[in-house]
């Protein structure tokens, strides 16, 4: 059906992270993910109950941040493979049609050719370390497809371009990126993600022409990040007077929604993104700790005890 596409099969990435009702601090908060690659997954159970659970715990928490009144649905966005509005196009004209080369995967407006506010409508993000040949450097791809068909996106720096549609040519569903290239075309293919996930789709980005090596990266219908929060598991937020706050496992979370809907998924990269300030434990006391992440803020409350003797 289509030439030069990539066809793979995606091993399990995404770690999963479950929301411990109990122990969740609320606000804005850097923490310290191990892993760099995508933590999204918001359940460890598929259960009916962990779901109520979760959805109660975000519209009880976050629910006053939500835009009511967003009336965009992502996934009602439909191009199809056939007659694509930017389908066949050369690699300066999708620069111009995407608003020139300035247009990056980080871009979150955009305004298209009849000059209307563009939505983006799915958001890929995801990193390799594979040790190649002694290259244990990290890998990110991230990939930003906008309402208008057109997507751009990054892979290991170097910034990619092209169209993308969700109908082939038989009718059946399907999510599709074309490169827009004049050269070395290398077209991807979504895959479902598996499980229950903040993700929807798994895709693998091109980082070498020389070697064919890839960066797996997961996707999801987009919507705007209105808070974070920071789940601490069983940690006892209790630490002793002149030690260290450990916040290597505590797991930071960020809450989309729009409309009716609201969710939420590991941060990516939180090791690098999500920004902590650590009071003094100099002295006993109720502490908190701060953390920055995309614009959001939270805290988390902390006790500092005097040491046991």
């Amino acid at each position: 059906m289509l030439k030069n596409t990539i066809r793979y099969g995606i091993a399990g990435l995404i770690g999963a992270a479950a929301i411990i009702i109990g122990s969740v601090s609320v606000g804005v908060l850097k923490v310290n993910n191990a892993k760099a690659y995508p933590t999204g997954d918001t359940s460890a159970s598929s259960s009916d109950d962990t779901k109520e659970k979760e959805q109660a715990f975000l519209r009880e928490k976050f629910g006053d941040l939500i835009d009511k009144d967003y009336g965009f649905d992502p996934e009602a966005v439909k191009f199809s493979e056939d007659d694509h509005p930017y389908k066949g196009l050369k690699e300066a004209q999708y620069n111009t049609a995407l608003g020139g080369t300035n247009v990056t995967y980080s871009t979150k407006t955009r305004t298209g050719e009849d000059g209307s506010d563009l939505h983006i409508c799915y958001y890929f993000e995801g990193s390799t370390a594979e040790g190649w040949q002694g290259d244990y450097s990290l890998k990110k791809a991230f990939l930003t497809l906008w309402e208008d068909g057109l997507y751009v996106g990054s892979s290991n720096g170097a910034r990619i371009i092209g169209y993308w549609f969700n109908q082939a040519s038989d009718g059946s569903d399907c999510l599709m990126l074309m490169d827009g290239a004049d050269k070395n075309k290398t077209n991807m293919v979504c895959n479902r993600h598996k499980g229950e996930s903040f993700y929807q789709w798994d895709v693998d980005v091109l980082a070498s022409y020389n070697q064919g090596r890839m960066i797996k990266a997961s996707g999801f219908a987009y919507y705007p990040a209105v808070a974070m929060y920071i789940d601490t598991g069983d940690d006892p937020l209790k630490y002793n007077v002149g030690g260290t706050i450990d916040a290597s496992n505590w797991v930071a979370k960020q809450v989309r929604g729009g409309g009716e809907k609201i969710f939420a998924g590991g941060i990516f990269d939180a090791s690098n993104e999500v920004k902590y300030t650590f009071p003094s434990t100099a002295e006993a006391g109720e502490k908190e700790v701060t953390a920055k992440w995309n614009g959001l803020e939270t805290t988390v409350k902390v006790t500092i005890v005097e040491a046991a003797e």
